[in-house]
């Protein structure tokens, strides 16, 4: 029963890394269409059947009025410039690597004639030069605003509920690839002025050092989710030049938070903002804490499955005791001589 619990297990796991439902229990049960966002240069696999039958295996891009025919194969492994199709197990998948913005559109893969085939499963694809999703957000006033005076240093603090999971970047401007400054796999990350640090509990800490009125600007710190639109959170940093430094901004402090409800007065200046700035990061906090309910949720689900897998295994293993004791008895009273 321990097997079949683990194989159970295992199958769910190959299942949702290719974007297949957990409820999936043949060929022809397939899921509705899904949509995919991915970064320009990443790959994507994706997932067709489940145990499919044999016979042809299609990928094709479906446009308006035409289908285009990416790449076809029987029941081999095959490849085709960047498209390819695999096999993973009883899993039948498509893949793109290097993805460019123009493979952006709604795919279909499937078995047997692609034209009336005997099943087969949609997928939309949107690729994207922005790491977050639709950019970073306006200036100010819907930004919040931090000021340092030059040549000091300024660390951001972001939180998000996902943070621990995927890697983190800041980024300026428009917030496209090539315009992150710094990027975190680990814990901490540094290239060149720009620092990541991770704290903990989804928080983590973005410090640009020795600060020039040219660092003055739009940035954003958000989570590379990979298969999603990734959450950012945008701050407008202000360098006041030596010329301008006075009394109170030399006495002002060097952190700026972005992910308390009510947010630091610590180094942020509080011009251009609006009075409602405190409930939209409030209200941020609080989708956080719905995915943490929902990450909470699935994992005590696991937890429970475990527990009834290992109950009805131990069940079974006292019962075979039982029985080879009970054997063993037997077999002694026979041999006892009348």
């Amino acid at each position: 029963m321990a097997r079949v619990c683990l194989l159970v297990f295992l199958a769910a796991s190959q299942l949702e890394r290719y974007g297949l439902a957990a409820e999936e229990e043949n060929a022809g049960a397939l899921s509705s269409s899904q949509t995919f966002t991915k970064l320009e240069g990443e790959s994507i696999s994706f997932g067709c059947a489940f145990n499919p039958p044999q016979g042809s295996k299609f990928f094709i891009k479906k446009g308006l009025e035409s289908e285009t025919l990416l790449i076809q194969t029987s029941d081999d492994p095959t490849q085709r410039d960047r498209f390819s199709i695999g096999f993973d197990g009883d899993i039948f998948y498509v893949r793109i690597v290097r993805l460019k913005q123009s493979d952006s559109g709604h795919f279909r893969c499937g078995v047997g004639n692609s034209s009336s085939p005997d099943l087969q499963r949609d997928f939309e694809l949107r690729v994207t030069d922005e790491m977050c999703d639709g950019g970073p957000a306006p200036a100010a006033p819907a930004a919040t605003v931090c000021s340092e005076a030059e040549g000091g240093t300024m660390r951001v603090t972001c939180s998000f509920s996902s943070a621990d999971l995927f890697n983190l970047f800041f980024c300026k401007d428009g917030c496209k690839k090539r315009e992150v400054l710094v990027e975190a796999s680990g814990f901490t990350a540094q290239r060149g002025r720009f620092r990541i640090e991770y704290e903990k509990k989804g928080v983590f800490h973005v410090t640009i050092s020795n600060l020039t009125t040219s660092d003055s600007g739009l940035y954003s710190c958000g989570v590379d989710v990979t298969s999603a639109p990734n959450p950012c959170k945008t701050v407008e940093i202000r360098v006041t030049s030596a010329s301008q430094i006075g009394s109170a901004s030399k006495a002002a402090a060097k952190s700026c938070v972005l992910s308390t409800s009510g947010l630091s007065t610590s180094g942020l200046s509080t011009s251009g903002l609006p009075t409602d700035v405190s409930q939209t990061v409030e209200l941020s906090e609080d989708k956080d804490a719905e995915d943490n309910d929902v990450t909470e949720t699935a994992s005590n689900g696991f937890s429970v499955l475990l527990i009834v897998c290992l109950a009805v295994f131990a069940v079974l293993l006292l019962t075979v005791l039982l029985l080879l004791y009970l054997k063993k008895r037997i077999e002694n009273r026979s041999n006892i001589p009348k």
